[in-house]
């Protein structure tokens, strides 16, 4: 009943013939393939969030805009965003920016919000097993959140907005761009500034549930061609953030916490195009994060503790796309180098890796593609992995596409895994690293089934399992001076298997609604219990109404009971989130709009959502 009370959207900005241009629609996605390829071509699904929804939406952060897709659960906590796909942990999942893997994870979990929504052109999803051209961590699958490119017209744009939350928080956040060049010579520059107030879902302790949050961000992206055969860009993305909340501890005490993030991405990717269809790329990338956090313990410093951490990661890419006959060949070899270094871990975590892998296209007739793919990993920490995958696509009809893949995945041990030194002698523990520790492994289907262009109706249906082995958890070693000794071990097992749905229906002009549905099945199968934090049910309802310079939007989002301990019976509630919004194009220039977050007002200390929140915004561009 609360589902049918609920509406969803994701809203298309109101047209109008003085609104603003808008962008092309998305028609070439790189995700897939790991090159660029016509969407509606794509043997491997590709869903794509672009610039247009994004924009609508008000969404504020790439957090923020995944939390709203169908079978993706975002988690958000103090350690980051941890993404759910297909019933896997966060780490399962591979996080792209611009192609490139993003840094600074812990436990899987990565801070998303500093990737601002007014810096992304799309967000390009890709489900199920993608080791076989991605390597690790793409047991579930992988997220590429493409930033925008620089236009050859000058102009600029701004965005800003102002919110109060039930409770008396204050949110607000602010965002600039300009962008012009010439035939050869084009750039865009973005500068953003975010902060959230802490808030707080259990008053009767001192402890917050939300953190305070101060963002600045700034990137630069270029693009110079020379020659109709060479292109080479640039990107530049450099971020601080701070976030801080308070803690209880055992005994009453209390401590303020401190976490500062300092962030520099550096991306190059020249590219050659050495005949009509084949072409000759290089990529280069060096992303380093410096982690600050400092406990403070009121009215006592014995309890104060400090950490700084800095992370490096550096990799080459050199891919060559062929046209051959009737096969498209994308092969290629990555390098890629990484360094960690940290006071809890009893050694700095370096690791080096080459990887070749290639990817075979073959259609023997126009309406199947075959496509097997295999990526070998020579790594210095846990040796050789070979990843292979078989994907198929075959359109019966002009409006109904099937697909299939089947491959296996694997997840590299964490530097923490390996190398971790943690006591806590209060509790009477301590947990130690690793380092014979192998990679985890998995293997993954999918079948599905979309339709698409027929009247007015469009859908997807999609069937997944994994299977998973030598997952890495902590088990107990034995006992020391009279403390227990944990340590990490490929002993645990898993399995997931669900349907996801959506349907999409215009029944009038201007109107749009959407429903989605993901079932997700899980088990522990050395515990034999569900995995925790899973929500066997969850949905969506979407809804958007366009006429002439306005648009309204509703969305609803309904996650079931989910397990937050070990036994079957320790559940969460189930809730329910209701977003609004409308907007109002007052010139090709302007257009205000409100917003409201989680108006039902929903979260308890185990679904952490923040308050019911009320903004106005404005954005503006010339």
């Amino acid at each position: 009943m609360l589902a049918l009370a609920c509406v969803l959207a994701a809203p298309l900005r109101a047209r109008a013939e003085e609104a603003p241009p808008q962008e092309e629609p998305i028609d070439i996605v790189v995700t897939g393939r790991r090159s660029p390829e016509r969407l509606g071509a794509s043997t491997v699904a590709v869903e794509v969030i672009d610039r247009a929804q994004i924009v609508a939406s008000g969404m504020r952060d790439a957090a923020q805009i995944l939390a709203n897709q169908p079978g993706i659960q975002i988690d958000s906590s103090f350690r980051g965003d941890a993404i759910q796909m297909q019933g896997l942990d966060a780490q399962h999942t591979l996080i792209l920016v611009d192609g490139e893997r993003l840094i600074g994870a812990r436990d899987g979990a990565l801070d998303l919000t500093r990737l601002f929504a007014g810096d992304i052109e799309r967000i390009e999803i890709v489900r199920g097993p993608a080791s076989a051209i991605y390597g690790s961590d793409a047991i579930a699958g992988v997220v590429n959140i493409i930033t925008r490119a620089p236009r050859q017209k000058p102009g600029g744009e701004a965005q800003g907005r102002y919110g109060i939350s039930r409770d008396g928080g204050h949110q607000g956040d602010a965002w600039v761009s300009a962008f012009g060049g010439n035939q050869k010579f084009r750039a865009r520059g973005n500068v953003a500034y975010r902060r959230n107030a802490a808030f707080d879902l259990s008053p009767d302790t001192a402890s917050t549930t939300g953190n305070r949050l101060d963002s600045v961000s700034a990137n630069l992206r270029t693009s110079y061609t020379p020659h109709e055969r060479f292109s080479l860009p640039m990107f530049v993305r450099a971020v601080r953030r701070e976030q801080k909340g308070v803690d209880d501890g055992p005994g009453g005490a209390i401590y303020d916490r401190v976490a500062r993030g300092d962030e520099l991405m550096l991306t190059t990717v020249p590219s050659w195009k050495l005949r009509q269809a084949d072409q000759l790329t290089l990529a280069l990338n060096y992303a380093y994060l410096r982690s600050q956090f400092l406990r403070d313990q009121r009215r006592d410093d014995d309890g104060d503790t400090y950490e700084d951490a800095n992370e490096q990661l550096a990799t080459v890419r050199l891919q060559s796309d062929n046209e051959l006959g009737p096969l498209h060949l994308t092969s290629g070899i990555e390098a890629l180098g990484q360094r960690y270094d940290t006071p809890r871990l009893s050694e700095i975590g370096t690791r080096g890796r080459i990887s070749p892998y290639a990817q075979v296209e073959y259609r023997p007739i126009a309406q199947l593609a075959i496509v097997p793919s295999a990526r070998l990993d020579v790594d210095s920490q846990y040796g050789v992995n070979v990843s292979p995958r078989i994907a198929l696509r075959y359109d019966p009809w002009s409006w109904l596409v099937l697909r299939s893949a089947v491959g296996r995945g694997f997840r590299a041990p964490s530097f923490s895994e390996l190398y971790l030194i943690f006591a806590n002698p209060a509790a009477g523990y301590r947990v130690t690293g690793n380092t014979d520790l192998k990679p985890e492994h998995s293997l993954g289907a999918n079948l599905s089934a979309e339709v698409h262009g027929y009247k007015w109706v469009g859908g997807t249906l999609n069937l997944f399992r994994n299977e998973l082995r030598d997952l890495i958890d902590t088990r107990l070693a034995g006992i020391e001076g009279g403390e227990q000794v944990f340590s990490y071990s490929n002993y645990a097992r898993a399995r997931t298997q669900g349907v996801e749905s959506s349907v999409q229906t215009r029944p009038l002009e201007g109107l749009l609604f959407e429903v989605n549905y993901t079932f997700t099945d899980t088990r522990d199968l050395v515990e034999d219990t569900p995995l925790q934090g899973r929500a066997r049910h969850r949905g969506s309802l979407r809804s958007v109404y366009t006429r002439e310079r306005y648009s309204f939007s509703a969305r609803c989002l309904f996650m079931g009971k989910r397990h937050i301990m070990m036994d079957d019976r320790d559940l969460s509630s189930p809730y329910a989130v209701l977003d609004l919004r409308a907007s109002f194009v007052i010139s090709r220039y302007v257009e205000p709009y409100l917003v409201v977050e989680n108006a039902t007002d929903s979260g308890d200390a185990n679904n952490p959502l923040r308050p019911a929140t009320f903004y106005a915004g404005l954005n503006l561009s010339i």
